[in-house]
């Protein structure tokens, strides 16, 4: 551009102008975000800032971003067995997932509410978990030291636990201990008590004394019931930014799993069809942003047969653009809780797959032939012919390879079989494409809409498409077979430039999975 002369400057001498050059290159936009909606076992701090679980400004079913389960557990607690999401949240980091938003669903007042408490160890640590066996408002636990020495070598780990509730007849063990036998804590608790029941959370390996509870008087309060839910608590409002609604205003989220929604069927709060109506509502608010996709869950106990029916049955579980998976079955992990194997949905240990695969490999990469980490086993073993009825009707199978692990073994969205969103990576490359673009172009609003603009834009678009192409994500060996842009004056007549209307031209041609591998073999004889 030339340079004018500035007539401020009288004196002789060499003047340096610097022009900018007009290249605003386009960066690609996160992919690995996730948000689950579900139950938590509390919420978050909002009295004290010091505190690690302190979020500012919270309020009931406001996302809450969380980049490590330590922070998950800080910000809204462990492992509970009234919820799913703790264990997914867990699977999602253990699979490879970075980030995701926490949206709790259970923050309202139910009117079945649980009371519980955890008491510490003597060492410091979570040791115990007593519930009430009803919803009793007042029991407390005291520990104490027993009045007479016990028999044997673990003395100094023996107590006593004094159990009042308000009108009900006061419990008293004494010479209690966490090592099996007649004095074991769990078991005499189990077989007396008509208050509470306990769950031990000593660590495996803890000294029987550092692991016995720390004297002390211990009141049980009141967790958030889950009994008061109706499907308005998962769908939300996007005005009020709670449940699935509430994530309207997270930009950055790619993918959205609703693990509790199937705690919520098992305790008879919602059927199957309020189920189904739920889904849709995840997969209309993914397709309303066209930017993040939901991995629904596929409901348990059904053997093939019968999730083909469900999903015959219920055709809302459908999303024509590509906007929604689906995996089947359950898979089977070790709950921290009881330390036994648990089925469970398998949705966040699905995000963290898709997560990792777009570390590792590129969201142009489908999430398909990867393996589950901490996952010890299927609900159910599926045959070739099960697994090939199910994909063809967009069920994402999981299987179990002897020597290769469980690994996820299907790679399509909820579109019809024809459609050209059918592919899981196809619609989230596409997504990622044109969110980079919008986001990365922004500066070109109120610009000059001339041929100069035209240039740039089809430039900057251009070097971006070449990045994805040179990563392989776009088909073909040379630019011109991968992509084309098209910005010029056939793209913007003068009556769309009188509209202020600026347009661009974009085609791509992504790269599809190999889903069917066919070898041809034939035998040649020597002659």
């Amino acid at each position: 551009m030339p340079t004018t002369f500035d007539p401020a400057r009288k004196a002789p001498g060499v003047y340096v102008r610097v022009e900018p050059s007009g290249s605003r290159p386009i960066q690609g936009v996160g992919t690995s975000t996730a948000a689950f909606v579900g139950f938590t076992e509390r919420a978050p701090n909002t009295d004290n800032p010091d505190d690690p679980s302190y979020v500012a400004d919270w309020f009931p079913g406001k996302p809450v971003r969380v980049t490590s389960w330590t922070q998950y557990t800080q910000k809204f607690g462990g492992f509970f067995e009234g919820a799913y999401t703790p264990l997914s949240v867990f699977g999602f980091f253990a699979n490879g997932g970075g980030e995701c938003y926490i949206v709790r669903v259970n923050a309202g007042e139910a009117p079945d509410r649980a009371f519980s408490v955890r008491l510490p160890s003597r060492a410091g640590a979570e040791t115990l978990e007593f519930s009430a066996k009803d919803a009793i408002e007042g029991i407390t636990i005291s520990v104490s030291a027993p009045p007479t020495a016990g028999e044997g070598e673990d003395d100094d780990a023996r107590f006593s636990l004094t159990i009042k509730a308000p009108g009900k007849t006061e419990e008293k063990y004494e010479n209690l201990t966490l090592k099996k036998g007649d004095r074991n804590l769990s078991t005499v608790i189990a077989r007396d008590s008509k208050l509470v029941t306990v769950v031990e959370r000593a660590q495996r390996g803890a000294a029987l004394a550092e692991a016995a509870p720390r004297e002390g008087t211990y009141p049980l309060v009141a967790q958030a019931g889950t009994t008061a839910l109706v499907p308005q608590g998962f769908e939300g409002d996007s005005r009020e930014r709670v449940g699935i609604a509430g994530l309207d205003a997270v930009d950055e989220i790619t993918m959205i799993a609703v693990p509790d929604l199937m705690k919520a069927l098992e305790e008879k709060l919602i059927d199957m069809d309020g189920v189904a109506g739920i889904q849709n509502a995840l997969l209309t608010h993914c397709a309303e942003h066209k930017d993040r996709l939901a991995i629904l869950d596929a409901p348990p106990g059904l053997d093939a047969q019968a999730m083909e029916d469900w999903k015959a049955k219920h055709p809302a579980v459908f999303s024509e653009e590509g906007f929604g998976t689906l995996y089947y079955p359950w898979i089977k992990v070790m709950d921290p809780l009881t330390r036994k194997p648990k089925l469970m949905p398998p949705s966040g240990h699905v995000a963290g797959v898709w997560c990792r695969t777009d570390d590792l490999r590129g969201v142009h990469k489908a999430p398909a032939n990867e393996q589950l980490m901490n996952v010890i086993d299927l609900e159910r073993q599926l045959t070739q012919v099960e697994m090939g009825s199910l994909n063809s009707k967009s069920i994402n199978c999981l299987r179990a390879f002897p020597g290769a692990g469980i690994r996820i073994w299907g790679g399509r969205t909820l579109a019809v079989e024809d459609s050209e969103w059918r592919y899981i990576n196809v619609r989230r490359l596409v997504n990622y494409i044109a969110e980079s673009i919008e986001v990365g172009t922004q500066w070109v609003v109120f610009e000059p809409n001339d041929d100069a603009l035209w240039a740039r834009v089809t430039r900057n678009v251009t070097a971006f498409l070449m990045t994805v192409w040179g990563r392989g994500a776009l088909f073909g060996t040379v630019p011109e077979e991968a992509f084309f842009v098209k910005c010029d004056r056939e793209t913007n007549p003068p009556n769309l430039r009188d509209m202020g209307v600026l347009t661009c031209e974009i085609g791509i041609a992504p790269v599809k999975p190999a889903e069917f591998v066919v070898f041809q073999i034939r035998q040649m004889t020597k002659e």
